[in-house]
């Protein structure tokens, strides 16, 4: 099955600490959006912050649309917030991949049967993972 949709931890996810785009993220986004492939970001942040970081680093015209975990009265580790933005995509779960730095959201996200990313390095996700990248540059090569 094609990947439908995808699901982004922010800031993390797309962003190092120094608020910068991590590497290869905007040719990544881009692919997406080109092949389709609707996306949301989740987040404990103030909506306002999140929207704001993600334009001040040129991303914020890539999502369909952004959710505060906390709106849901939950947190990020609430496998509830995953199965609501499945709902917002209106995808199929299983076509739903989920970018994250947090193996805690993996967890939740796993039981919402979503293919899990993690960008980290190898080993960090607690095993959780079905694909480990350290950044976006290997998923907009060609083999």
């Amino acid at each position: 099955m094609r990947l439908q949709g995808a699901i982004f931890h922010l800031p993390g996810a797309l962003l190092d600490e120094t608020g910068a785009p991590r590497s290869g993220v905007k040719e990544f986004l881009s692919l997406m959006k080109m092949e389709g492939v609707w996306m949301y970001g989740v987040t404990a942040q103030p909506l306002e912050d999140c929207r704001r970081a993600l334009e001040g680093a040129g991303l914020a015209s890539y999502f369909r649309g952004l959710m505060q975990a906390q709106e849901h009265g939950t947190g990020l580790e609430d496998p509830q917030v995953y199965y609501k933005a499945v709902k917002r995509l209106r995808t199929a779960p299983r076509a739903t991949a989920v970018f994250t730095t947090d193996p805690a959201v993996l967890q939740a996200a796993k039981e919402e049967h979503l293919y899990l990313v993690y960008v980290g390095q190898p080993g960090g996700d607690g095993g959780a993972a079905n694909q480990v990248i350290s950044d976006y540059t290997d998923m907009t090569q060609s083999t």
